[in-house]
Order: structure tokens, then C-alpha cells, then sequence
């Protein structure tokens, strides 16, 4: 197949309903219209001259041809991003990107004003959209809902394969509790 006649978007739309197994949920983590997803998918069908995916019980099956140009595309497009973003580098403060980050409420309300304050005078194009915690782990969180970070506490301290972790901030807890509180003598331990 000639890559000079092959629109490359039209494997983010692969890559994405293979994810998702869905249209609406792939076209939204692209930003797209349901209508625009579906053209592209229809001009990636019609090029590689198979359905891909179909419908099944309300969920979009991979065909056996899609499931082989997935184990590609996985490893293609993660290469495509970083040899171009090594290319240009990041310049923050002319940067107009969107980063989804996932917090837990006591970080948002500690933290993300502080953050949003530094970010309006160093990068002050990007965008910040803040998403709400997610008891998932964090490898997990930051696959399947499409995040850029995700800020909060973890109780396992442990490294995890292909997540860059930094402690920034560590915090104690403190417990209250009436000296004559019939269920706790002397210790918390119940």
C-alpha cells in the first residue's frame, strides 16, 4: 500500500474504536462529531476494503483484519508521537494543549489553584481539564480514560511498568475523637 496516498488520522480513529469498542467513545476522546468518526471510518473501510469492526449486541467486534493492523498500529503510533514531539520539544509558554488531568477532591481544592496560577503566566494557552479521581490503578487510569497525569495519593508505593511517579507532597492525618467516646478506650484499634 502507497503511504502517499493514505490519510495517517484515519488510524487515531482505528486505534480508538479499537480501544473503546465503541463510536461515540471513540469519536470523543478524538473531539470529533459522531458524524465526522463515522465518515473517516467509513473512508478506512473502504481503503482496506474490510468492515473492521461490526456490531455486535451493542458493542463494535474487531474483524480478524482489524485485529491484525491493531498489533501495528499499537506499537506505530506511540513511536509516531514521540519521534515527533522530540522533534519540535515542548515550548509551554506558546503551547495550546489540552492536558486531562484526574485529581482526587482534596488535591483540587490544596493544590490545582496554585497550579492553574503558574500556569496562566508560564503556559498561558494551555488548557487544563480536570477529571474526578478514579479507584482504578494508576497505569489503568491513564490508558483507559485518556489522561495526561493524574494527581492525588497512592497507597501502593511501588513503581508501576511505563508510569513516571514523583512524591511532591506528603501529608498527615489527624483524628479527633471526646476523651469519654464509649468505643475508643485508649487506641483507635478496634
Amino acid at each position: 500500500m502507497d503511504l502517499k496516498q493514505f490519510d495517517l488520522n484515519l488510524l487515531l480513529l482505528f486505534d480508538k474504536l479499537y480501544k473503546y469498542r465503541s463510536v461515540s467513545k471513540a469519536a470523543e476522546s478524538l473531539y470529533l462529531s459522531q458524524s465526522a468518526f463515522s465518515h473517516g471510518l467509513a473512508r478506512l473501510r473502504k481503503r482496506l476494503d474490510d468492515p473492521l469492526f461490526i456490531r455486535v449486541n451493542n458493542q463494535m467486534q474487531a474483524t480478524e483484519r482489524a485485529e491484525q493492523l491493531a498489533l501495528y498500529v499499537k506499537q506505530a503510533l506511540p513511536l509516531l508521537e514521540l519521534g515527533l514531539g522530540q522533534a519540535s520539544g515542548f515550548d509551554a509558554s506558546h503551547s495550546e494543549k489540552t492536558f486531562r488531568i484526574a485529581a482526587t477532591d482534596y488535591t483540587e481544592f490544596c493544590f490545582l489553584p496554585k497550579l492553574t496560577r503558574h500556569f496562566a503566566k508560564q503556559a498561558p494557552h494551555i488548557q487544563i481539564e480536570i477529571l474526578p479521581a478514579s479507584p482504578l490503578p494508576i497505569k489503568e487510569q491513564l490508558e483507559q480514560r485518556n489522561l495526561d497525569f493524574v494527581l492525588g495519593f497512592q497507597h501502593d508505593e511501588h513503581p508501576q511498568a511505563g508510569v513516571e511517579q514523583l512524591a511532591w507532597f506528603s501529608d498527615s492525618y489527624s483524628t479527633l475523637v471526646c476523651k469519654a467516646h464509649p468505643r475508643i478506650k485508649k487506641s483507635l484499634v478496634f
